[in-house]
């Protein structure tokens, strides 16, 4: 099943905007929703999870709502939700320079696409679901880092890759975005925030992060540890149709090689 796809250019200042980054993958749920899952294959990558709030002419206030692996499932939905959508914009073609929009969401690596009927296990749960936002591409890879997806003698060479992804929720009038980790009628985050904390104008920044504590992390095989919560048909996905990915150039980068990935 894939996302459901609009033509319209997101709001990259919207009211909400959801920041994904790290070991995350996205895929498309029923009733136009998404569901991520958060991979806990690694012990250097840290799930992190903040609120960023940017009140008019104020510097940004930063919350940490959650640090560590997730132990229950995270409800992000609007009281009021459009359906959950994804940007893209033909043509497009990731291994040419030109006519490209820079927020389409295939930008990021499709991992059902290199391996067909491929689906994140336990290994990515709990897991996150959102019912509404347009996916977008927020932030690619740098022109000269080459990257190149290989599998034996097969050899893909995308022009740049999503490097983290974001989902714009303009929120309509009267509506709320809530946050729940718990089956509570009362949920933990209600946005936006009473007026006497935050006044008009405020937008917020929810920010999901799995990635290492540090800024330069041993190398690694990203691919290779999302494989390890990949399966096909209900076991592991073999060796010999695992992709790799290299970067054919290596500049310093602040992104990658963590970078979220989706399904679909």
């Amino acid at each position: 099943m894939p996302f459901t796809v609009t033509d319209n250019e997101p709001d990259v200042h919207s009211k909400v905007t959801i920041k994904f980054g790290g070991l995350l993958l996205l895929r498309p749920k029923d009733n136009n929703m998404c569901e991520i899952g958060v991979s806990r294959s690694s012990s250097i990558h840290t799930c992190q999870l903040m609120l960023i709030v940017n009140k008019p002419n104020l510097p940004a206030t930063l919350l940490r709502l959650a640090s560590g692996p997730l132990l229950k499932d995270l409800v992000i939905n609007c009281t009021a939700p459009g359906g959950f959508k994804a940007f893209a914009q033909d043509p497009f073609d990731p291994t040419q320079p030109n006519g490209n929009h820079r927020l389409d969401y295939r930008w990021a690596i499709d991992m059902s696409e290199l391996n067909p009927d491929s689906d994140f296990n336990q290994g990515a749960h709990p897991i996150a679901t959102l019912n509404d936002g347009v996916l977008y591409t927020s932030n690619l890879s740098l022109l000269t880092l080459k990257p190149a997806l290989i599998k034996g003698n097969l050899k893909r060479e995308p022009l740049m890759l999503a490097a983290d992804l974001a989902v714009s929720i303009p929120l309509a009038p009267g509506s709320q975005l809530t946050m729940s980790w718990t089956s509570s009628a009362n949920p933990d985050i209600v946005l936006p925030r009473r007026v006497d904390l935050d006044p008009e104008g405020t937008i917020y920044t929810i920010v999901l992060l799995n990635d290492p504590p540090i800024t330069t992390p041993t190398p690694h095989d990203e691919l290779g540890l999302y494989y390890k919560v990949l399966e096909v048909g209900g076991g592991p996905i073999h060796p010999n149709d695992q992709w790799q990915l290299i970067y054919q150039s290596h500049p310093k980068s602040d992104e990658i090689p963590c970078l979220p990935v989706r399904l679909g």
